[in-house]
């Protein structure tokens, strides 16, 4: 995003080092065959910055703001209540959580992938995962994304079908 670059650099280095900050999507390390989904499950945080503490989160915002650097996505670990969408121990077939192809060696990083997307799923169809939930109202989930790119979300939300570049 446009404000993550000008972040980067340096825009704000007088109340961000760059040992603070770091592009989320370099932290991670995603399997073969599965980076759209992940990026699609992502939504707004793929091209994001993790800061390292979410006390810059307000400073950094305000600064972005008020320097008209444009939209940014800024990520932080968030102390308390790390809990996500539990995922039942059987899932679906097809279906996979998020967190068994996407890891980051940084524990800080780790932590918000696992509340963020704890109760995500990639799904091979989802034509197929759509049954599934139809015919199992009780399944809970957060998010799901095909191998494909589609999304689905537990409030209903389905994006499907592809842009023309794809």
């Amino acid at each position: 995003s446009e404000g993550a670059k000008a972040i980067l650099n340096g825009k704000l280095s007088d109340i961000l080092e760059p040992a603070q900050m770091a592009l989320f999507l370099k932290q991670l390390r995603v399997d073969e065959g599965c980076t759209l989904a992940v990026e699609t499950l992502m939504g707004p945080a793929v091209d994001g910055l993790f800061l390292s503490e979410a006390a810059l989160l307000l400073d950094v915002s305000q600064a972005v703001q008020e320097r008209k650097l444009g939209r940014a996505s800024l990520l932080a670990p968030q102390a308390g209540v790390t809990e996500s969408t539990p995922l039942v121990a059987e899932l679906p077939a097809g279906a996979r959580s998020v967190l068994s192809v996407v890891q980051s060696g940084d524990p800080a990083i780790q932590r918000f992938l696992e509340k963020y997307l704890g109760g995500c799923l990639i799904v091979d169809d989802m034509s197929a995962f759509l049954q599934y939930v139809a015919a199992h109202p009780e399944f809970v989930f957060d998010r799901a994304a095909s191998i494909d790119g589609e999304f689905y979300d537990s409030s209903g939300l389905l994006l499907t079908g592809r842009t023309n570049s794809r």
